[in-house]
């Protein structure tokens, strides 16, 4: 019998831990919804603004309908242009001089250098679903994703000039979800189930000690300090280049609340935002070490976090919904 009160007060204590964990706060952040002049009900992947008032979104469903919505008033309105590709299109970004690239599955790579108005289709070797594009330095894109029906088989396809026109190819070991190049030398992705590091500007990738979760986007705000997250809600930090990582959330922990991650992006060196499924939106202000969760604003799952500026952050997601939210 005197064993029995001991074990009492620990399930007393463990009904207050998940409890109080369950009703932790949420901040009010100013989120208003943007009505697109478009009957699209497709999931919107990612967004882009080339200047002031000119942005692109690019989305659709992955067997029909890869369309690009484009805004050329700052936000206030968008336009549907006809569908650009039989499939989704994934991911979309710009060059500093405008030039537009977009990405999508089945290794299709679209590329505009008049503003949107009209796209050339590349096809790239292995019709590999491709999830994101990124464009740094002069003249470098580089796209990754990897073989849709495999997790254990990830590709990175770059541009640059010295290629004659032609993406080069590289394999990884697992399927790559995003990817963040720091300079023309080092660069990391975030891939299922592991993290990988550049240092020969993606020539070559090792993988790091990253691991538990499938990894959907990451941020490094130097060569040696950064965060990774997971689709199941695991945030990972390394202040060391990745040679190790320190759990800061563990997404697969009963005791912490259920989140499904997509994409991080931060505004400064301090504060940042989290999205993901279900209207999730989490912000920081202390570079990643404290999170809050903003209130309930959307049952649709966001898929991207763009931040034009500080009052302008948008939030494109699943069935045609499109948000922006200021700080």
């Amino acid at each position: 019998m005197k064993l029995l009160a001991p074990l009492k007060y620990f399930f007393l204590f463990l009904i207050v831990v998940l409890f109080c964990n369950s009703c932790r706060k949420t901040i009010s952040l100013n989120i208003s919804t943007i009505e697109l002049d478009t009957l699209s009900v497709r999931n919107f992947q990612d967004i882009v603004f080339i200047s002031k008032d000119t942005g692109f979104i690019v989305g659709g469903t992955r067997f029909s309908d890869g369309q690009i919505i484009s805004t050329f008033d700052g936000g206030n309105t968008w336009h549907l242009k006809d569908s650009v590709s039989n499939w989704v299109l994934s991911s979309i970004t710009a060059t500093p001089t405008g030039q537009l690239f977009a990405v999508g599955v089945t290794g299709k790579i679209f590329n505009s250098t008049n503003r949107g108005k009209t796209w050339n289709l590349f096809q790239t070797l292995g019709w590999y679903d491709l999830q994101r594009i990124i464009c740094f330095g002069d003249s470098v894109q580089m796209a990754v994703g990897g073989d849709g029906g495999s997790v254990s088989h990830g590709v990175i396809q770059t541009l640059k000039p010295n290629f004659g026109g032609w993406w080069h190819t590289v394999s990884i070991s697992r399927y790559a979800n995003n990817i963040q190049m720091l300079n023309l030398k080092v660069g990391y992705i975030a891939a299922y189930g592991a993290v990988f590091k550049t240092i020969d500007g993606g020539v070559s990738w090792n993988i790091t000690e990253a691991k538990g979760d499938n990894f959907t986007a990451l941020h490094f705000f130097d060569e040696q300090h950064g965060l990774v997250i997971g689709y199941e809600g695991t945030i990972l930090e390394t202040t060391d280049g990745g040679n190790s990582w320190n759990t800061k959330r563990n997404g697969n922990s009963p005791f912490t609340a259920s989140w499904e991650f997509t994409d991080m992006a931060f505004s400064s060196e301090t504060v940042g935002y989290i999205v993901g499924v279900n209207g999730l939106l989490l912000k920081t202000t202390d570079a990643g070490n404290h999170w809050k969760k903003a209130e309930y604003f959307s049952a649709q799952t966001i898929r991207k976090i763009y931040i034009q500026t500080p009052q302008a952050i948008w939030l494109p997601g699943d069935g045609g919904t499109l948000y922006k939210v200021s700080e």
